[in-house]
């Protein structure tokens, strides 16, 4: 009999729904577990309730950014592993994300290939 994987545990944060959903159900349709919501704030509140093993955070929030929600989540869980997400090119705040220790920065648009690229990296 073959070992059953666990499931990745995934948090999911944009403020696009659209983006939300085709990330929700790719992930899902990959075995793994899915919690998506679409600011930093509602992020965090999930964050501090259970554990997550990976999220997908876009850039550009209302409130409170992707990098600042990324900053609080290491506070919390100095393990996580990240992604980034974005449309602008602001090479500072990804410059200063991947420093903090983000495996990738994903540019939208996005296809399935390259989300499944950084879930492999975000498994690793």
């Amino acid at each position: 009999m073959e070992k059953e994987k666990s499931k990745i545990s995934v948090l999911i944060v944009d403020d696009s729904e659209i983006i939300r959903l085709f990330l929700e159900q790719l992930l899902i349709s990959e075995g793994c577990d899915v919690t998506a919501v679409g600011s930093g704030e509602e992020a965090l509140e999930y964050f501090k309730k259970r554990a997550f093993d990976a999220a997908f955070i876009d850039i550009r929030l209302p409130g409170m950014n992707g990098l600042e929600t990324y900053k609080e989540m290491l506070k919390i869980n100095p393990k996580i592993k990240a992604m980034m997400m974005t449309a602008y090119a602001d090479n500072e705040i990804i410059g200063e994300a991947i420093k903090l220790g983000v495996s990738c920065c994903l540019k939208k648009p996005f296809g399935i290939d390259e989300v499944l690229a950084a879930l492999d990296k975000l498994k690793k």
